[in-house]
């Protein structure tokens, strides 16, 4: 079986089919009676969906799946803890901080905290504030994390933890990436700003930003990626509407290839989204790499990204703002180092 050239065997298609359902509001689709049902598990662990296909997902799983759900449910319980307390205590500093990623995503998108993992929190933070943020959250036990004491001084992320459970971290961040990769006007996120929830203290991102951040994520991360972020996008472009400015927005970010791969490639296996109209087709790079990400077949991934570095940024980008050789030189640096 196929989508759009890519072609998938019955567990992967069950896991797509399962997921398109899900960010389309379908009834989850019943699994053919030959399913490997092990090798589907597999897949939903290594794609970070194990947790929401059990809550959400048409496929009968085992208890263990249950209890992966429940077990999120109650973590992401205690990072909605930790999020509230360190926004809480930036507020009475004197900081803003605007709820990153799974913080803010895991609450609002999906049906509840159990159905996606995350294991830290990521607040934005004015690269002026760092220091007074820094202070604030370290006042009492928290400290900064081991290594990391000289990133304030560099104007880089900082994880600040807890000393019972070091890896609960809470991660500012002086802006979304370095604003050689994307120019991001920081000041623009926070007057754009959205309450986070009725009740909570904080701010989120707005839809729009959100949606284009997560598509700038996957594009810092090589499109090296769970299929958990691209549901993320998926969600994020729907909850912006057809008539988002995303393709302006993008171009303010120099973002237009970014917002065009994750929206190629979440159409693909999760669509059709009301993303960016007017998509060039697939190109059988992209066909090779969305079969090797769904697998997933790093060591496939790997020799596509490096057999044909070049060749193959090109395709799976639209590379109308000169990024071809960063990409090329950033998937070659990934592949080599592994």
């Amino acid at each position: 079986m196929s989508e759009r050239g890519v072609r998938l065997d019955r567990e992967q298609r069950q896991l797509v089919d399962e997921l398109r359902a899900f960010v389309h509001g379908d009834p989850p689709p019943a699994p053919p009676e030959d399913l490997d049902e092990t090798r589907f598990d597999a897949l939903c662990d290594e794609h970070k969906v194990s947790s929401l296909l059990a809550r959400v997902g048409g496929t009968p799983r085992r208890p263990s799946a249950k209890r992966a759900h429940l077990l999120t449910f109650a973590a992401s319980t205690l990072v909605e803890r930790r999020r509230d307390e360190a926004v809480a205590t930036l507020a009475a500093a004197g900081v803003d901080a605007l709820v990153l990623k799974g913080g803010d995503w895991a609450f609002r998108l999906y049906p509840d905290p159990g159905c996606r993992p995350m294991v830290d929190v990521d607040l934005l933070v004015r690269g002026s504030q760092m220091p007074q943020a820094v202070d604030a959250l370290t006042s009492g036990d928290w400290r900064v994390s081991e290594g990391e004491e000289t990133f304030l001084a560099r104007g880089v992320t900082v994880g600040i933890e807890p000393p019972e459970a070091p890896r609960l971290r809470i991660e500012l961040h002086p802006q979304l990436c370095q604003p050689s990769r994307y120019p991001i006007d920081v000041e623009a996120l926070f007057a754009r700003a959205r309450p986070l929830s009725e009740g909570r203290p904080g701010c989120r991102m707005a839809d729009v930003d959100a949606a284009l951040y997560c598509a700038v994520h996957h594009a810092l991360h090589g499109y090296r990626m769970p299929l958990l972020w691209l549901l993320d996008f998926a969600l994020l472009l729907r909850a912006c509407g057809p008539e988002a400015p995303l393709a302006e927005r993008a171009r303010e970010w120099g973002a237009v290839a970014a917002l065009t791969t994750s929206s190629r490639l979440a159409d693909a296996l999760l669509g059709p989204l009301s993303g960016p109209s007017h998509l060039p087709p697939l190109g059988p790079a992209v066909r090779a790499y969305l079969r090797a990400l769904i697998t997933p077949d790093h060591l496939r991934m790997n020799r596509i990204l490096r057999d044909g570095r070049a060749r193959t940024a090109a395709t799976l980008a639209l590379l109308d703002e000169g990024r071809l050789r960063y990409l090329a030189d950033y998937a070659w640096r990934r592949t080599t180092t592994r």
